[in-house]
């Protein structure tokens, strides 16, 4: 059985390995490999812009080795497929489950309308918004978990405390990651890696939503 569905994917598939675009994954894992290409018409020649309809694709290699291209009708929302692929195969990588991460998210938000001036769970989140918390939270987990781990050793707390404790800390409030029990040197690593990022804000836009300002 073919690797491929067709010619055109073949050949999609060989450019994406010889271009310099963004890909990441491994195809031994759960996630496989997945790569971003750009098709340039005069390089590639039109045929195989035309098969597709868009010269923006992400290519993706399974597991089990079959390939699939997935044609976007812009690089921004070819980009964002593609770094919603990478965030799972970051957080695959740092053994956080899907239900964790969402834990952290959900806490994190519930902290951003807590130390706001707004304090009405009730006012949806706008979808932009929901998004930034996604990619932040996921950023500064992947990017700390084995102080994390260390964290919730130590105190105890659940993935709930750190979507909490990340928000508490980097907006300079009076709680935060250094002030749980026992949290220890891991409880000021991941206050400073806290407090690498910018305080936010939370208001209401003119849609009657809650948007980070």
């Amino acid at each position: 059985m073919s690797k491929f569905q067709n010619a055109y994917d073949e050949q999609a598939y060989s450019l994406s390995l010889d271009a310099t675009q963004d890909s990441d994954g491994d195809q031994a894992s759960p996630l496989g490999w997945f790569g971003c290409l750009t098709l340039d018409v005069d390089a590639d020649g039109e045929g195989i812009v035309e098969h597709y309809g868009t010269r923006h694709l992400l290519v993706h290699e399974s597991s089990e080795g079959f390939v699939t291209v997935m044609p976007f009708a812009d690089g921004d929302l070819r980009d964002r497929r593609f770094k919603d692929l990478q965030q799972a195969y970051e957080l695959w990588e740092a053994g956080v489950a899907d239900a964790e991460i969402k834990l952290a998210i959900d806490n994190y938000l519930q902290a951003a309308v807590f130390t706001s001036k707004i304090v009405d769970p009730s006012v949806p989140w706008s979808g932009e918004a929901q998004v930034q918390a996604r990619d932040e939270v996921i950023e500064f987990v992947t990017s700390n978990i084995r102080e994390i781990r260390q964290f919730q050793e130590a105190t105890g707390h659940g993935w709930e405390q750190i979507g909490i404790d990340f928000c508490l800390t980097r907006n300079h409030e009076s709680a935060g990651f250094w002030m749980r029990d026992h949290a220890g040197a891991a409880g000021k690593a991941l206050t400073d890696a806290a407090r690498m990022w910018d305080e936010v804000d939370v208001e209401i836009d003119d849609n009657g939503e809650q948007v980070f300002a």
